[in-house]
């Protein structure tokens, strides 16, 4: 491992005249929401600006939001029927009622801020893959599970820190003033969670990869081209069923890998896994789970 203070020299190293101001730092790191190969490209076309302001930062941010991390959610749809509804409509869910409304409430508090969501544990199935089709592609974050305002079970995610800053969410000196116990609370049965589950079902009609005409799920041939779609396999459940030493899991040593892989075969197993069966493996601890969680969601996203 890497002494911290040479780390800290290579970096001084390393910097540009615009990465030394701290608060630009500290933006590409919170922005690149702990993945290394995000912050590297962030970090590398602010090293390109010249006479970098607050607003050039601004727009590099929102532009590798739009480009970069929506691009790898939209990857996920790309010849996957089984996921083209969850994945556009949950992209629909973030950008049109999540983000309004965590700008909204963000206005009218002065001291906690938000960046949360709360679901309740016994929601649809729709949703819930929806949800990890977010996940898988670092949209959101799973943060932790708990009891929500209704005494239910509920599973907490935090908004991806890049949109939070290109959506003026938030803002970067009020990261230490977040408030994680509070956000936007969804019940099973909230109108909203009916409302986009409706948006999913209608969009699980799709195109035939033959001659594009719609087709319904339960369809086996294509009404207009009488194409087989039995055989359509879906993209993401075979990229599951690879194993674990598909991964590139940066900063973990190899000796942990390999009682990864004695544990857990395919990637789908690692996804099943509960975090504390990841937590008994020696030398795994809350910071190593995090580089693993991000190496899964890079191999899915491409």
């Amino acid at each position: 491992e890497v002494n911290i203070n040479e780390l800290n020299t290579l970096i001084e190293d390393f910097l540009s005249e615009n990465l030394k101001d701290k608060n630009n730092f500290k933006l590409i790191a919170y922005a690149s929401s702990g993945n290394p190969r995000r912050f590297l490209n962030l970090l590398d076309k602010v090293r390109q600006e010249e006479n970098l302001t607050k607003l050039k930062l601004t727009a590099i941010i929102r532009e590798h939001s739009k480009n970069e991390l929506w691009e790898y959610h939209d990857k996920l749809v790309q010849g996957n029927i089984d996921l083209r509804g969850y994945a556009e409509i949950g992209r629909k869910f973030i950008e049109d009622y999540v983000i309004p409304k965590l700008q909204d409430n963000n206005k009218k508090v002065r001291q906690k801020k938000v960046r949360t969501i709360s679901i309740e544990s016994e929601v649809n199935e729709d949703f819930k893959r929806l949800l990890r089709t977010l996940e898988y592609s670092g949209i959101i974050n799973f943060t932790k599970s708990q009891k929500t305002t209704g005494d239910n079970l509920g599973n907490y995610y935090s908004l991806n820190l890049s949109l939070c800053f290109s959506e003026n969410i938030l803002k970067v000196e009020e990261m230490g003033k977040t408030d994680t116990r509070r956000g936007l609370s969804f019940t099973a049965n909230s109108p909203i969670i009916k409302e986009y589950t409706d948006k999913i079902l209608e969009l699980l009609s799709s195109d035939c990869p033959k001659c594009t005409g719609k087709f319904n799920k339960n369809d086996k041939f294509c009404p207009n081209c009488g194409n087989d779609l039995r055989n359509i396999e879906s993209v993401f459940d075979r990229m599951l069923s690879h194993r674990v030493d598909s991964l590139k899991i940066y900063l973990v040593a190899n000796t942990i890998k390999s009682k990864l892989k004695e544990s857990f075969l395919t990637i789908k197993d690692l996804i099943d896994a509960e975090d504390s069966e990841l937590l008994k493996i020696t030398h795994i601890g809350p910071k190593r789970l995090a580089y693993i969680k991000i190496a899964i969601r890079d191999y899915i996203s491409g």
